[in-house]
């Protein structure tokens, strides 16, 4: 197991594995009889390490040694496995009632900055966030502020970690304890941002992903809380004008025509629902893809 690590360092279930019979825990992801294979657990299973507090201290410092050993190589350095090990081992120690909070936020803050312009980060790091108690997430929130660019930079690598920031604030829950004029704001903020931005995607094909796009989803998420919180109307209207805008300007992003259809949906106008419906063009390859965020809109409607 151990050589295969080092000939593929980024085989993420391989060091699962490996660090499961080495801590005698049992950790796999999926360890309980008839689990949804539909929705797999998020996170990884696992007992808590039957080993005795000096053998566990002696073998969590064998792991650690051994995944500084493939962070030093300078081929993984571009490679999220040795640097996503070392959360799992602090996740682990956690676990075990022998968590640092401090070095469990380096290990975080570390991690942001080497792979935080990426859209996968959030998924990376959603399982360790909840090991952190309330106050340490909102730590950990304001460190990744502090190091996160300007948003007045115009680059790829800067917008992924704005928008990162962004979404770590929803995955915290921070973002919906916030009140109204602040989420406000929030809004405001990243349609600029998104604006600001548009230059990069200038020159990419009209059917290739832009930089950005998921920015008009955020708004649209956070413009339906503030519409369930208020049960102002004007907020979910101007979530329908964003996405509409959005196409616009990117005709091909199909998430923009789903979540239309769900709000669509839900206001009762399923002739627009329906609509946005067919220009959804989706190509075979597709179909598994997206085809889980219309079943319910289609159950329920008659035009479908």
């Amino acid at each position: 197991m151990i050589t295969r690590l080092f000939d593929s360092p980024d085989d993420w279930e391989c060091f699962l594995h490996y660090l499961g019979c080495l801590l005698e825990d049992d950790s796999n992801w999926c360890t309980e009889q008839g689990v949804d294979s539909i929705h797999p657990p998020k996170k990884v299973l696992c007992k808590i390490s039957p080993l005795a507090d000096e053998l566990f201290d002696s073998r969590i410092s064998i792991a650690s040694a051994f995944i500084q050993r493939l962070q030093e190589d300078s081929n993984n350095k571009l490679l999220r496995g040795p640097f996503l090990a070392n959360l799992e081992i602090e996740r682990r120690k956690h676990m075990h009632g022998k968590g640092d909070d401090e070095k469990f936020l380096g290990a975080l803050t570390d991690y942001y900055v080497r792979f935080g312009h990426l859209a996968c980060f959030p998924s990376d790091v959603g399982m360790f966030l909840e090991v952190l108690a309330p106050d340490k997430k909102t730590e950990l929130l304001e460190k990744l502020k502090n190091i996160t660019p300007s948003t007045s930079i115009i680059s790829t690598k800067a917008l992924g970690q704005s928008i990162t920031l962004l979404k770590l604030q929803v995955l915290s829950g921070n973002m919906f304890h916030l009140p109204v004029s602040e989420l406000e704001r929030c809004v405001v903020q990243m349609a600029e941002i998104y604006c600001e931005n548009l230059p990069l995607s200038k020159d990419l094909d009209p059917q290739e992903s832009m930089h950005g796009e998921e920015l008009l989803s955020l708004i649209c998420n956070l413009l339906v809380e503030l519409f369930w919180r208020t049960q102002k109307c004007g907020y979910i209207i101007e979530a329908i004008l964003v996405l509409e805008w959005g196409l616009t300007i990117r005709r091909y992003v199909w998430q923009y025509k789903i979540l239309l259809l769900h709000v669509y949906s839900y206001l009762g106008a399923l002739s627009s629902a329906f609509e946005w419906y067919k220009l959804l063009d989706v190509k075979n390859i597709l179909v598994e893809t997206v085809s889980h965020h219309m079943l319910p809109q289609m159950l329920a409607s008659p035009l479908w």
